[in-house]
């Protein structure tokens, strides 16, 4: 159902004023990107001009190329970045390599666009800035850009926080553009590279590296990656300013987009192979470029199978055009809802504005009229709209639940943020029963999404339960494959387990004397069948 499909790239940030996804694909005119078929473990003369392979070389000679650089550092077998010293017509020059027969892709590099867009400045307000902080929870008592908000429209994080606030072993990587290191929010969330004196070729990368300029500045002179920075991982409890969705991860800032709100695939590609490398467990990447690219998609692969999350915003066009890396199978697309729990359309009455659709979104979540972090001052005045802006949300939903149980891995995670998602909550035209290609699942719930990476329940059609959960818990959801639902109250210590279908029997289970731990939960149903399952009590 959740069809990944291939064939346009657009990038995705969001700045001081509205840009939308251009429907012409746009690529560097000087610069190709390259895998050789097959095992080829290829070295590149000093110069960088050469790779030693006769043909190759003659056609590299032919067409005056300046550099050649490995997208990979780490590793044999790697893509490269061919830059020459003129621009060339792109489609002739990918024809005359791939006709060489010595390449498994010849293609653009791509040039890739920011996702969030439209800051405006706003009345500093008397009440704490956490009660603006809607998209975390909606009390319904205001309106914006023309909407009427909706109580309950948010990520149902209150709740979630009782059970995890996050843990600063858990690492999210946000390639964007840049972040501001001072900024107060920050302190003390940067992560740091024990190894950043070592020169493997990103020498004094203390907090991350910069791919736009080869360099270890890492400052943010667009404020987009600041932003995005602050939804995931502002200090919360910190009597200053916002609260970021996790209490206590660690920022690596990847810096791929420059201060123009652009950046090129290759040096995405890199980012993305720097951050796993360096021990990365979440990728936010809220940019996109319509154009598809091979490297681009193997780098995310890569991020997978080495147990990395990756995260992407679904573009903001208002259309069924597919951004990339949101479009690519293995990243967790994300679009955006705005304070009525409608997805995002027509920001500040502009007609092509507002989050893409498609059968590739997986969720949603809010992404209109967010109050985010500037980074070029500290006055909290600041709102922007864009699926960048929700994307950092499921990042951060993904973080926590990792603090939670840092064995689960990319499937598992995407798995439970879909099957927790409030189904049919926009509007009744778009957001269907089920799947939808407007809200994909649903709009994430954070607490539900911990409560079921808790219990982690496998199979279902149980009738005979023995639960044991969390006594200090008013209620939980458990649910099931199938979407079917069990409701379960804390009653006086006691568990009580009730099932609306099907008048299953009341099971109760003293627990209130025990201690925290990681406890069984086991489920039997009628067929002698059972599945097993754990819960953490903290």
């Amino acid at each position: 159902m959740n069809l990944k499909s291939a064939p346009i790239l657009t990038l995705i940030a969001f700045l001081f004023y509205f840009s939308g996804f251009s429907q012409k694909d746009e690529y560097l005119n000087d610069q190709l990107i390259v895998k050789f078929k097959g095992n080829q473990n290829l070295s590149v003369n000093p110069e960088n001009t050469t790779f030693n392979v006769r043909d190759l070389d003659i056609l590299n000679n032919k067409h005056q190329i300046e550099s050649i650089n490995a997208l990979q550092k780490s590793t044999e077998n790697k893509s490269f970045l061919l830059k020459f010293h003129e621009d060339k017509n792109i489609e002739e020059l990918i024809e005359e390599y791939q006709n060489s027969g010595l390449f498994e892709y010849v293609e653009p590099n791509y040039i890739v666009h920011t996702t969030g867009i439209l800051t405006q400045d706003l009345v500093q307000p008397n009440d704490p800035f956490y009660s603006h902080q809607w998209a975390l929870k909606n009390r319904g008592n205001f309106t914006v850009g023309g909407i009427r908000a909706v109580e309950g429209a948010d990520i149902n994080i209150e709740p979630a926080w009782a059970i995890e606030k996050g843990s600063p072993s858990i690492v999210v990587a946000v390639l964007d553009t840049g972040i501001d290191i001072s900024h107060p929010e920050f302190d003390g969330r940067l992560w740091e590279n024990p190894n950043f004196t070592e020169d493997d070729g990103f020498l004094y990368d203390r907090h991350g590296w910069n791919f736009v300029d080869d360099n270890n500045e890492i400052s943010d002179d667009e404020g987009h990656g600041t932003a995005v920075s602050g939804i995931i991982a502002a200090n919360t409890n910190n009597s200053i300013g916002f609260a970021g969705v996790d209490w206590y991860c660690k920022i690596m800032t990847v810096k791929v987009m420059g201060n123009d709100g652009k950046g090129s695939t290759a040096g995405i590609i890199e980012g993305i192979y720097y951050a796993v490398d360096r021990g990365a467990n979440v990728i936010n990447m809220s940019l996109g470029s319509s154009g598809y690219s091979h490297s681009f998609e193997q780098a995310i692969d890569y991020a997978v199978q080495n147990n990395v999350t990756v995260v992407a915003a679904m573009g903001n066009d208002n259309s069924s055009i597919i951004s990339y890396p949101a479009g690519y199978l293995n990243a967790i697309a994300v679009g955006s809802t705005d304070p009525n729990d409608h997805r995002s359309s027509n920001w500040y009455n502009d007609p092509n504005s507002g989050s893409n659709y498609g059968n590739h979104i997986d969720v949603v979540a809010p992404g209109g009229y967010i109050r985010v972090l500037s980074h070029n001052s500290n006055s909290y005045n600041a709102q922007s709209v864009g699926t960048s802006l929700s994307t950092p949300f499921v990042a951060g939903l993904a973080s926590l639940l990792l603090a939670q149980d840092p064995t689960k891995t990319p499937d598992e995670i995407r798995q439970i943020i879909r099957s927790t998602a409030d189904d049919q909550v926009g509007a009744n035209y778009e957001d269907t029963q089920g799947f939808d290609i407007y809200h994909g699942f649903g709009r994430i719930n954070a607490y539900e999404a911990l409560v079921a990476g808790t219990l982690s329940i496998a199979d279902y059609e149980k009738e005979d339960i023995i639960l044991y959960p969390n006594p200090a818990k008013e209620y939980f959801t458990i649910q099931n494959n199938n979407f079917s639902k069990l409701q379960v109250f804390s009653i006086d210590g006691r568990i009580v387990l009730s099932k609306k279908i099907n008048g299953l029997s009341e099971i109760t289970q003293d627990v209130s004397n025990w201690n925290p731990g990681v406890y069984i939960i086991k489920l039997n149903n009628t067929k002698g069948q059972t599945s097993t399952g754990k819960l953490i009590i903290k």
